[in-house]
């Protein structure tokens, strides 16, 4: 909220500049809107503590800035997302993280320092595991997909939880190439056997009925949007996986399916 100075900008008027400096693509401009985010006071002026609470973070003012800088296809505001992970602002609010979870999908490939801060937030215990393997899906590229599979082989995490990953955001990505050839190195790794099966299965079949309880089901992409790579690779998992796992009834009739249908 305004303080009492009649001078002081509104809310609404420090959020307007906030979004001209997120359109910008200089990094002067990325500069301002940086220190702006980095600022305990300015962040507390357009939200207050009360709308943390009330509203998800997608409802609060702040939002609107971000959306812009997710629309600004330039380097300078790429790189004020990342710069975005080690500013306190940030690591003060789950709210805030949230967004840059899923924010930093957008920057490809991802740098290290993304991957650090997608780790430390994909831990069993954090609350934002499920928003991370999501962005991980979505960024797509090779550092984000090898830590997506070094998730999907740690113990500690909940064998239900990758289930849930398998049939969620890997699906609805299971055209894509690099994410297929994880996928193909997670059937040789360490994984549970059981859960290399199920696997095969999320990138082969598309069992809406028995997989979710919702009626907002993600939706696996055409497989005639698939690339040729995408495809050979796609074929090449399911022979690797009818030689060398045991699959389940279901799982063999996906992949012998699959192979059926595929070039």
């Amino acid at each position: 909220m305004a303080g009492n100075n009649p001078n002081e900008p509104t809310p609404q008027e420090l959020v307007r500049q906030a979004i001209a400096w997120a359109n910008g693509k200089t990094p002067a401009e990325q500069s301002q809107l940086l220190s702006f985010l980095s600022s305990p006071d300015y962040l507390n002026r357009i939200d207050s503590r009360e709308d943390y609470i009330k509203y998800p973070p997608r409802m609060l003012r702040f939002a609107r800035i971000f959306k812009a800088l997710l629309n600004n296809d330039s380097l300078a505001a790429q790189q004020t997302l990342v710069a975005l992970t080690q500013v306190p602002t940030f690591k003060d609010s789950d709210a805030r993280e949230e967004m840059l979870v899923k924010a930093l999908a957008i920057v490809r490939p991802a740098p290290s320092v993304v991957v650090q801060y997608w780790d430390a937030h994909s831990t069993p215990d954090s609350i934002h595991l499920h928003f991370t393997i999501d962005a991980l899906c979505r960024n797509g590229s090779d550092p984000a997909i090898a830590l997506l599979e070094k998730k999907l082989i740690d113990p500690d995490q909940e064998v239900e939880y990758k289930l849930a990953w398998m049939r969620g955001p890997i699906l609805e990505h299971r055209n894509d190439l690099p994410l297929l050839r994880g996928c193909h190195r997670l059937l040789q790794s360490t994984m549970d056997p059981d859960l290399k099966g199920a696997l095969v299965e999320a990138l082969c079949a598309y069992r809406k009925v028995d997989w979710y309880k919702s009626c907002d089901a993600p939706v696996p992409p055409p497989r005639s949007l698939a690339s040729q790579e995408a495809l050979a690779e796609l074929r090449a998992i399911c022979e690797y996986a009818k030689e060398n796992l045991t699959l389940q009834p279901l799982e063999k009739v996906a992949v012998d399916t699959t192979l059926i249908g595929s070039p």
